[in-house]
This record gives structure tokens, C-alpha cells and sequence, in this order.
């Protein structure tokens, strides 16, 4: 599991990943474990906007592959939203409005790449 973190983290550049290594000897949970409720190693616990968003118990890689992707494409889709919104919120000239088509284009590229993931966002009008 470890070289499949290193290599989350290395593919996954704006997500952070953080690994806590407890001694073996170490039967007690500690206080951490506790407050974060980990009964069981490994954990993986991950976080969007500061709200846990999915949590998986067991070293399960493919789990562990499309959690990691799909926490990704969140963030990337909403970071799209989010600027989609902006351009749209403001006030546009006419030759501002070749720079919005190019966004919607590229909005869409990047939506159609994502595939199954889109879901999600589809109802909350990425691309309207």
C-alpha cells in the first residue's frame, strides 16, 4: 500500500495525502484513532471542503484507485463550475464573448473525458 500512495500522490498533484504510521507494538487506540474513529487498519479517510466525503476501511486498491479519482474529478469539476459561474456572473462585451464559447468548449472536453463521474454534476447545471 505504501508504493500506491507514493504513486497516488505523485498522479493526484492538488490532492494531499497524508499516512500515519502507528508502531506495532502499540495495541491501545490512541486518542487520534479514537476521535477519528479508526477501529481498523489501514483506514483511509478523505476529505472535501473539510467534510469527510468517503471512508475506506481495508486495503482494497481498486477501492482505494476510484475513491482517489473520484475526489479528484469533484475537485476539478467544481473548480470548472466555479469559474463557469464567475464568467457568467459578470458582465460580458461582445468580445468577451468568444472567450466564454472558448471555456463552454473546453468545459465540455474536460466533461466528456470524465465519464461516469459526471453524474453529480449534471444536476447542478455545470455546463448550462
Amino acid at each position: 500500500m505504501n508504493n500506491l500512495m507514493i504513486e497516488l500522490s505523485e498522479y493526484y498533484l492538488t490532492l494531499t495525502f497524508i499516512k500515519f504510521d502507528l508502531p506495532v507494538e502499540n495495541n491501545d487506540l490512541s486518542g487520534f484513532m479514537t476521535q477519528m474513529g479508526i477501529l481498523e487498519l489501514p483506514t483511509f479517510i478523505f476529505y472535501y471542503h473539510g467534510k469527510q466525503v468517503f471512508r475506506l476501511v481495508g486495503a482494497f486498491v481498486d477501492e482505494l484507485v476510484h475513491l482517489t479519482h473520484s475526489l479528484y474529478t469533484r475537485q476539478i469539476l467544481t473548480y470548472f463550475r466555479d469559474l463557469n459561474r464567475e464568467i457568467h456572473g459578470a458582465m460580458l462585451t461582445s468580445q468577451d464573448q468568444s472567450v466564454v464559447e472558448d471555456l463552454r468548449d473546453e468545459l465540455c472536453r474536460i466533461a466528456n473525458g470524465v465519464g461516469n463521474d459526471l453524474w453529480m454534476y449534471e444536476s447542478i447545471g455545470l455546463l448550462q
